[in-house]
C-alpha cells in the first residue's frame, strides 16, 4: 500500500510540473513584459529623456539635452554659407579660411561626426540670395515631401544620415550620426524636427511718404543684410523664416517671398 501511494505520488507530480522548457519561456515573457512597460514609461512620463531649447534666427527647436551646441549664427564672406543651428555630440564648422581681404570656403561643411556621435546642422550653401532661386528639386529613389513646422522640404535618407532640403534655396537641414547609434539616431532626430517651429513671416511693409519701403527688420530674425544686402545694390534689407516660406523686405524693391511649392 504504502509502495502504491508513492508510486501515485511521483506520477502526479511528474504529470503536473513544469518542464524546464516551460520555465524558461514564462521567465522569458516576464521579463520581456518589464522591459517594455519600463521603456513605455519611460517615454510617456518623460523619465530618463530630457531635452534642451534652441532658439535661432526665426526657428527654435528642442534637443536631447545630453548633445552639446556646437555653433549658432554664422555667416562667411558676402554671399558664402551660413549655418544657423548646429546641436549634437561631436563637431561642425564652414571650414572656411579668412585672410584680410578674402574668405575662401570649401564646397561641403566639415563635419566631425565620431562612431557614437550625432551632428544636426540647419544650414545654406553658398548663394546670391532671392534673385537666384533655385528650381523646385526633384524626389530622388527613396526620397519623399514631408513638413518640418508647416514647411514642405524633401526628406531623404541614408545609412547614417538624413536631410531635409526645402525648395526654392540651398537651405538644408542635415544630421549625420556615426554607425555605433544607427538604432537610436533616427528616432532622436525626428523627436527634433517634430518639434520645430518657424517665427511668423512679416507682414508686407507699407509705403513710406517718400515712395520707398519702410522695411522693419524683425529682431529675432535679423540677419544685418550680409546675405542679400549687397543683391538688391546696396538697399537696406531684413530677412524671416516662416511658415509661408522666406521673405526679404529689400529697399524699394518691396517683398521678395518665397513660399513652398511641393505637392
Amino acid at each position: 500500500m504504502q509502495q502504491a501511494r508513492e508510486r501515485s505520488g511521483r506520477a502526479f507530480w511528474h504529470t503536473w510540473w513544469p518542464s524546464p522548457v516551460a520555465i524558461g519561456a514564462v521567465v522569458a515573457a516576464v521579463l520581456l513584459f518589464a522591459i517594455v512597460s519600463s521603456l513605455g514609461n519611460q517615454l510617456t512620463s518623460g523619465g530618463g529623456i530630457h531635452f534642451a531649447h534652441f532658439e535661432g534666427e526665426g526657428f527654435g527647436f528642442d534637443y536631447l539635452d545630453s548633445w552639446e551646441v556646437l555653433s549658432r549664427y554664422e555667416h562667411a564672406g558676402e554671399h558664402g554659407p551660413t549655418v544657423l543651428a548646429a546641436v549634437g555630440v561631436g563637431g561642425f564648422d564652414l571650414g572656411c579660411t579668412n585672410t584680410s581681404d578674402s574668405v575662401t570656403c570649401p564646397a561641403s561643411p566639415r563635419w566631425t561626426v565620431p562612431t557614437d556621435g550625432v551632428v544636426l546642422a540647419y544650414r545654406f550653401d553658398a548663394w546670391l540670395g532671392p534673385i537666384a532661386p533655385q528650381p523646385t528639386p526633384s524626389l530622388g529613389p527613396g526620397d519623399e515631401w514631408v513638413e518640418v513646422g508647416g514647411r514642405g522640404a524633401i526628406l531623404s535618407r541614408a545609412d547614417t544620415s538624413m536631410t531635409w532640403h526645402f525648395p526654392g534655396a540651398p537651405e538644408y537641414i542635415e544630421v549625420r550620426w556615426g554607425p555605433d547609434v544607427s538604432m537610436t539616431a533616427p528616432g532622436q532626430v525626428q523627436m527634433a524636427i517634430d518639434t520645430w517651429q518657424w517665427s511668423p513671416s512679416p507682414s508686407p511693409p507699407a509705403p513710406s511718404p517718400s515712395g520707398t519701403v519702410s522695411a522693419t527688420p524683425q529682431p529675432s530674425v535679423d540677419i544685418d543684410g550680409a546675405l542679400v544686402g549687397d543683391l538688391a545694390l546696396g538697399a537696406p534689407c531684413s530677412w524671416a523664416s516662416g511658415t509661408d516660406g522666406i521673405a526679404w523686405e529689400i529697399g524699394q524693391l518691396g517683398q521678395l517671398e518665397d513660399p513652398p511649392d511641393y505637392p
